[in-house]
């Protein structure tokens, strides 16, 4: 789930790619795999793919590393 509002940045995990959509604080994003090796933002690097093949940061999720519980 979302801890603050999030951007889902189009294509390309990084705050450089154009916002596609929003989702606040407390929403459920469904997502079909994640990268590490996205641009890292308050030393996290993980970033979320949703099954449209955007990108959301892992950092602003109730789940920050991907695969721990």
């Amino acid at each position: 789930a979302a801890r603050t509002t999030l951007r889902i940045r189009k294509a390309i995990p990084t705050t450089q790619a154009g916002v596609v959509a929003q989702a606040r604080a407390g929403d459920r994003l469904a997502y079909v795999g994640w990268t590490s090796n996205g641009q890292s933002i308050a030393g996290i690097s993980h970033w979320y793919k949703d099954e449209n093949g955007n990108y959301f940061w892992a950092g602003g999720t109730t789940r920050p590393i991907p695969g721990l519980p």
